[in-house]
Formats: structure tokens, sequence, C-alpha cells
């Protein structure tokens, strides 16, 4: 992770729990110290996955099947 980085993200994916569905694809940003960033979709998209697969969390019947958070 670059120093100047809050936060980094890479190949995030998300699949119910059991399956190979996926929830979330591969998903891969960077946010530099001192930015904010916004997820913006439309509902349903995986916005609220999405940030809380970041916090190492997920949904019931979800989970983190790849990716690195630093």
């Amino acid at each position: 992770m670059n120093s100047a980085l809050a936060l980094e993200v890479e190949g995030l994916r998300v699949e119910l729990d059991g399956t190979r569905v996926d929830i979330i694809d591969e998903v891969s940003f960077s946010v530099p110290a001192g930015h904010v960033l916004g997820l913006v979709g439309e509902s349903g998209s995986g916005k609220t996955t999405a940030g809380l697969a970041v916090l190492g969390h997920t949904r019931r019947g979800a989970r983190i099947a790849a990716g690195e958070v630093r």
C-alpha cells in the first residue's frame, strides 16, 4: 500500500454462502489520505455489501470469497 493511501481494496469478491454466485465481483479502489469516497448506485447494486465487506463483515448468507483490504 502506498503510504499516501488511507484505504486500498483489490479484487474484492463477495458471494452467496455455499454457492459460486457472486454478489460483488472483482471490485478494486483506493482512497488517498485526506479524501472521501462515495459509493453511488441503484438500489440493490451492492453499495452496502461492499461497505460491510471492507470492514470485514457480511450480510447473512454471504461470505467474502477473495480480495485484500489495506
